[in-house]
C-alpha cells in the first residue's frame, strides 16, 4: 500500500511512496495524528542524490524490524531539503547547535508531538558502529523515553528552541577598509594545497567563490602569487577525476586530496558556478584552456541536464546504487545557471538563444500573478514560495541578461524582484532566508554554494548603479552587521567579502 507521499510534488518524496514506512509529509496531518496517538516525531531530510540517505533507505527504511518500530510508536515524515530548503535550513541550525559541527546528511530529527526538536543526528548506522547504537536499538530507547519522561524530553526542545532564538546582541561592527584585500591572499596562502592546488583537506570541495575572490583580487592587486592560488587550483582539478572526462561536467568534491576520488554526483550549482570562474580565468588570463573548460561544462548541462530549457537539480552515478537523476526544477539553481549562459554569450553567441530561452521558460513556469516560487516539476504548477535565494539569484540572472541584450524588461523584472526581497526578508541589517513557521537568519558563508546574501548584495549594487542608489543603504547596513566576522576572516565568507571590497571601490568612486 503506497503511503502519504503518493501525491507529492517533490520526486524525491513520490520515490518512497511504496516505502515499508508510513511517510507523511511535513504538514498538519501529521501532526495532529502525533497528538492524537501521543507519539513522537520522526523526521528524516534527505535529497535525491544523498549517498547517505540512500544508505539509509536500503539498509534501514526497507527493513521489517525498523519500518515497524517507527510505524508503531513514531509519526514519521520525510522532507526534502531542495523542495522545503525553508525546513531543512531552520533545523541545520538545530542540528549545528546540538552537536557542535557542520551539518552532514541526511538529517534524523526527534521532535515532540508540538513539532519541537529535542534530538538530532545525521545518520545513523543499521547496525552499532562508530561508537554509535543502532537505528533500532535508538528507536526503542526514544520511544521509551517519550512514553515515561516526556516532560523532561519537552524541557529539553524548550532550552534547544531558547538557544537558537537568542535576543539580539548589539552589532559588533568594525571599520570596512580595503586592507582586507591583502589579508585574503595571506589567509588563502595559509590553507593551498601547493601540490595539488584547492583549500580544503578531506572531504575537498572546490570552494568555487573563493577561487573567484582571488580572481577579482588579482585584478586589484595584479599580484602573480594571488593569481597562481586560483589558476593552479583551477587546472588541477580539471585535469584530475573531479572533472568528469568522459559524460562531462564536475562531480560535488571528492574523498582524497588529489582530487581523484569522487563523490559521484553533479549538482547544477556546481557546475553553474564553475563554469562561470572558469570563464572568470580565462577573461583574467587569456589561457583558452580555462574557455574550453567552461564551454564543456556548460554542454554538459545543456545536453544532459536539462528538459523543456530548464535544468534538472542533481545526478547521482553510484554504481552499487540506482541511479536518482532529481529531475526537481529549482529557481535558484536555474537561475545561476542561466546568468552563466548569459556570461558564456559574451564569448560564445551561440549561447546566448538557450539563455534568453532558459529564462524565459524559468519566469512562466515560476513567477506566477506576481508571486516567485522555489521548486516545482515540468507540467505541474508550485506550490513552495520562493526563499531569499531565489530572489537574489534570480534577481542576477535577470540584471545579467538586460547587460547583454538591453532588453529592458529584465531591468524591470529584477528591480520588481530586489523590491520585494527588501520587503519580505530585510530586518535592520540582516536577510532572513524565509518568514513565517522557520524564521532564521541567511547564512553569509558560501556552503555549499554562494550564500544568498552576498548573492542579493550584489544583485543591489548592481541595480543601485543601473537605476537609483537609494539601494546603497542596504548593502552598507548589511556589510556593517557583519562587518567584524568578514574582516578578520574575509576567506570564511568569500563571496561577502568581494562585496565589501566592491562597495569600498564604488564609493570612492562617489566621493572622487
Amino acid at each position: 500500500m503506497p503511503n502519504h507521499l503518493l501525491h507529492e510534488h517533490s520526486s524525491y518524496l513520490q520515490r518512497h511512496a511504496s516505502s515499508l514506512v508510513d511517510w507523511y509529509p511535513w504538514g498538519e496531518e501529521a501532526f495532529a495524528k502525533a497528538r492524537q496517538e501521543n507519539k513522537a516525531l520522526f523526521v528524516f531530510i534527505g535529497y535525491s542524490a544523498c549517498h547517505g540517505c540512500q544508505v539509509m533507505e536500503q539498509e534501514s527504511f526497507n527493513a521489517h524490524l525498523t519500518a515497524t518500530l517507527l510505524n508503531t510508536h513514531f509519526i514519521s515524515i520525510k522532507v526534502d531539503k531542495e523542495e522545503r530548503s525553508d525546513i531543512a535550513h531552520y533545523f541545520q541550525k538545530v542540528y549545528q547547535l546540538t552537536n557542535q559541527r557542520p551539518t552532514a546528511w541526511p538529517l534524523c530529527l526527534f521532535l515532540t508531538d508540538e513539532a519541537k526538536p529535542f534530538y538530532a543526528t545525521a545518520y545513523i548506522p543499521h547496525e552499532p558502529r562508530y561508537e554509535m547504537m543502532s537505528f533500532s536499538s535508538l528507536l526503542e530507547v526514544t520511544a521509551d523515553k517519550y512514553r515515561n519522561e516526556k516532560a523532561l524530553l519537552t524541557e529539553k526542545s524548550e532550552e534547544i528552541l531558547h538557544f537558537l532564538n537568542p535576543k539580539e546582541n548589539a552589532i559588533q561592527a568594525t571599520k570596512l577598509d580595503l586592507s582586507i584585500i591583502g589579508r585574503v591572499t595571506e589567509q588563502a596562502k595559509q590553507l593551498f594545497d601547493a601540490q595539488h592546488g584547492g583549500f580544503t583537506q578531506i572531504p575537498k570541495f572546490p570552494q568555487t567563490s573563493l577561487l573567484d575572490l582571488l580572481l577579482d583580487v588579482y585584478e586589484i592587486n595584479q599580484e602573480e602569487e594571488t593569481l597562481h592560488l586560483a589558476l593552479f587550483s583551477l587546472r588541477k582539478m580539471a585535469e584530475a577525476n573531479i572533472r568528469d572526462l568522459s559524460e562531462g561536467g564536475f562531480y560535488a568534491y571528492c574523498n582524497d586530496t588529489q582530487w581523484l576520488n569522487p563523490h559521484p554526483v553533479k549538482n547544477t550549482y556546481d557546475n553553474a558556478l564553475l563554469s562561470s570562474v572558469y570563464l572568470k580565468a580565462y577573461r583574467v588570463s587569456g589561457d583558452i584552456f580555462y574557455k574550453t573548460v567552461a564551454c564543456e561544462i556548460i554542454d554538459f548541462m545543456l545536453q544532459q541536464m536539462s528538459e523543456s530549457s530548464l535544468f534538472y537539480a542533481s545526478m547521482s552515478t553510484e554504481v552499487d546504487l540506482p541511479a536518482r537523476l532529481d529531475k526537481t526544477i529549482l529557481a535558484s539553481y536555474n537561475a545561476m545557471m542561466i546568468q552563466t549562459l548569459f556570461k558564456a554569450s559574451r564569448l560564445e553567441p551561440t549561447y546566448l538563444e538557450p539563455a534568453i530561452t532558459s529564462l524565459e521558460v524559468l519566469l512562466e513556469l515560476a513567477y506566477i500573478h506576481s508571486e516567485l516560487y522555489h521548486v516545482t516539476l515540468l507540467a505541474q504548477t508550485p506550490k513552495t514560495k520562493a526563499f531569499l535565494e531565489d530572489y537574489a539569484y534570480l534577481s542576477e540572472a535577470l540584471i545579467e541578461a538586460y547587460e547583454c541584450t538591453l532588453d529592458e524588461r529584465y531591468l524591470v523584472m529584477a528591480t520588481k524582484l530586489v523590491n520585494a526581497a527588501i520587503e519580505k526578508f530585510y530586518v535592520q541589517g540582516t536577510w532572513k532566508y524565509t518568514r513565517g513557521t522557520f524564521e532564521a537568519d541567511a547564512e553569509i558563508h558560501d556552503a555549499p554554494y554562494n550564500s544568498p546574501v552576498s548573492t542579493m548584495l550584489s544583485a543591489l549594487q548592481r541595480i543601485g548603479s543601473l537605476v537609483d542608489a537609494v539601494y546603497q543603504k542596504f548593502i552598507f547596513k548589511t556589510l556593517e552587521r557583519y562587518s567584524y566576522d568578514v574582516m578578520r576572516q574575509p576567506i570564511s565568507s568569500p563571496q561577502m567579502t568581494s562585496m565589501v571590497i566592491r562597495y569600498l571601490k564604488d564609493d570612492s568612486i562617489i566621493q572622487r
